[in-house]
């Protein structure tokens, strides 16, 4: 008999769910891997697309915020994955070699 919790029905998921849990993932991604690399790039594209000009400093921290708020988010959508892999065993099997082992 299988547990509900670690082995739930595969008809039983929405394709919203999957999807949503797919887009949750590559919005913070994608904008990761589009911000810009140097201050001056992303003040240029804040005046392309909005008229508004920023200083050198405020670029820079824009950046950065960007940056800081994609990595949380990612983060934040690691912990329940990893959370749950790690509630279904004992405390003696917690080894990281184990759960390197179950994530690839």
């Amino acid at each position: 008999m299988s547990c509900p919790r670690c082995h739930p029905p595969v008809a039983s998921q929405q394709p919203t769910t999957c999807r949503s849990r797919l887009a949750a993932w590559l919005i913070p991604g994608a904008v990761f891997a589009v911000v810009p690399k140097c201050p001056a790039c992303v003040a240029a594209y804040v005046a392309l697309a909005t008229g508004v000009s920023l200083s050198w400093t405020a670029a820079a921290w824009l950046r950065f915020a960007l940056i800081a708020v994609c990595c949380l988010i990612c983060l934040l959508l690691a912990i329940k994955p990893l959370r749950r892999l790690l509630s279904h065993r004992p405390a003696a099997s917690l080894s990281l070699d184990h759960i390197f082992r179950k994530l690839s």
